[in-house]
This record gives C-alpha cells, sequence and structure tokens, in this order.
C-alpha cells in the first residue's frame, strides 16, 4: 500500500513554549472506531503516536517534519513496533513505510476518499494476524535419505563401485556424471513435493496464504499464512505435526509472528 504526500515544510513556533509544532502526519495504518486515542511516545523518534478519526476508521499517526526519513534499521523498527503495539487491541490495515502527509486535513481526506476500500480490508483482516513459515531442506541429509531409498540411484552407485570401471577413466567420469544429475533431479523433486504438502496442509487452518519469494538456494518454502486469532493454537499445533513427520528427512521449520497482515493488505493507491 503505497500512500505519500510530499510538499514544503511546515511548522511554527510557539512564542510560549519555544517548542516546535509540526504539521505533518507520519501514517502508521488505519484501524476501526472513530474514538481519540494515544498510544504514548512509541512513533519514529519517540514521537506521541495518536488516532484522526473520521466516520467510524481511525489513521494512527504522529507529528512529523515533511521529509522523507531515512530507510535506515531503527526507523523500519520503529515503524513495525507502532503497527504491532497497534495490533494487541485492534484490527490494523498496515501501511508501509514512509507515508506522511502534510497535515491532519489531508489525512482525513484520505480516510474519506478510500473510506469503502478500508472498511473491505478490516472486515477481512478483522481478528486475524499474519505468521511466517520458512522451511529448509538440508541437502547432505537429502542426498543420504535418496541414496538409501531410490532403487535407480543405488544401481548406478553399485555399478560406479565395480571393478572393471577402474581403469575405465571416461566410463566412470561419464557415470558419475549421471549419478550427480539423477541426485539433482531427486532431490529438486523431493523439495517440490515437500514444499507443496507443508503449504496445502498449513493453508487448511489458515484463512488465506501467500507465498513468498525463497532467499536461499536451501529454502523450499516461505510461506505467509492469514490466521484466525482464535484458531492459533490448531495452526501450532499443525505445523509441529509437520515437523515432527519430517524431522528425519532434513527439514527444518522456522516460524515467526503473529505479526500485522503486511502481506495480505495490497491496496494500490498510489500518490496522493
Amino acid at each position: 500500500m503505497i500512500l505519500s504526500w510530499r510538499g514544503e515544510k511546515m511548522s511554527r513556533k510557539s512564542e510560549k513554549t519555544k517548542e516546535i509544532h509540526y504539521e505533518g502526519k507520519y501514517v502508521y495504518c488505519i484501524i476501526e472506531g472513530g474514538e481519540k486515542q494515544n498510544f504514548g511516545k512509541i512513533g519514529i523518534d519517540r514521537t506521541t503516536v495518536y488516532t484522526i478519526p473520521c466516520n467510524d476508521v481511525s489513521a494512527v499517526v504522529s507529528d512529523t517534519p515533511l521529509r522523507e526519513y531515512e530507510p535506515s534499521e531503527a526507523n523500519a523498527l520503529a515503524h513495525e513496533k507502532v503497527v504491532e503495539h497497534v495490533l494487541q487491541k485492534h484490527t490494523v490495515l498496515p501501511l508501509g513505510f514512509n507515508n506522511i502527509f502534510i497535515n491532519e486535513n489531508r489525512v482525513k481526506w484520505l480516510l474519506t476518499k478510500f473510506y469503502r476500500t478500508f472498511r473491505i480490508y478490516l472486515k477481512k483482516l478483522e481478528g486475524k494476524v499474519e505468521m511466517g513459515v520458512k522451511v529448509f531442506y538440508d541437502l547432505e541429509t537429502a542426498k543420504r535419505d535418496i541414496e538409501n531409498t531410490n532403487d535407480e540411484i543405488k544401481e548406478l552407485k553399485e555399478a560406479l563401485a565395480s571393478k572393471h570401471l577402474k581403469k575405465d577413466r571416461f566410463s566412470r567420469e561419464k557415470l558419475v556424471t549421471a549419478v550427480t544429475r539423477k541426485f539433482v533431479e531427486e532431490v529438486s523433486k523431493k523439495a517440490y513435493e515437500y514444499g507443496v504438502r507443508i503449504y496445502e496442509v498449513l493453508g487448511k487452518v489458515a484463512v488465506d496464504s501467500r507465498l513468498m519469494k525463497r532467499i536461499s538456494d536451501d529454502m523450499i518454502m516461505n510461506g505467509a499464512f492469514l490466521v484466525d486469532r482464535d484458531k492459533m493454537e490448531e495452526f501450532e499445533k499443525t505445523l509441529e505435526t509437520l515437523r515432527r513427520e519430517h524431522e528425519n528427512h532434513g527439514l527444518r521449520f522456522q516460524y515467526s509472528g503473529p505479526w500485522p497482515p503486511y502481506n495480505f493488505a495490497h491496496l494500490q493507491i498510489g500518490n496522493t
């Protein structure tokens, strides 16, 4: 979801307090409800986070100068922590990093213009969180497993161990190539089968799911799952069952969450 507004920096000094008051609003997420709320000084640069309501939806914001924040790890984490904090008590429609609006009126304009869209997504995400599951496949364990169970590879390795091939370099190299190719083929096949099955089984206890980009050669599945809060225990039990079933086959599971549902709020609103 890309929401942004750029303009000149607007600030003013209070003659009494000499403090700088920024008119810009950094928007973290959208929530249901038309009440004014204050979440404390948990925003980027330790700013106060509060709501700007309009009808029965609200933007969660903090005051900011009209400038883009550096996409540093510290700033990104500060943004995420605000959304995670709000998630504890509210259904959230999370926005991406660096969504800045010129003033409160512009935020209210956003809430009015996209009111129906926000309501649709808030309804979809109500009472739900995102869980992340990554599955890794240890190649050495996979090779040993396949070597002990695949008849074709057994025959190739027996032929490779035969005495008459010891002096026949060409035939031996050809057979080594054939064994390697077969290993790669079988490992890829097994990895695909494992990944598909795990994704499908977890998908049955989730409301929605997304396959994410795999980020390493040994990763066979990277999934995001939208889960009802009241089915979290069932989801975790299913995951543990899958882990026990596959722990002797070289599979390692990495589980994270609950997170705000970033991967299930795909709104293309564009620059505002």
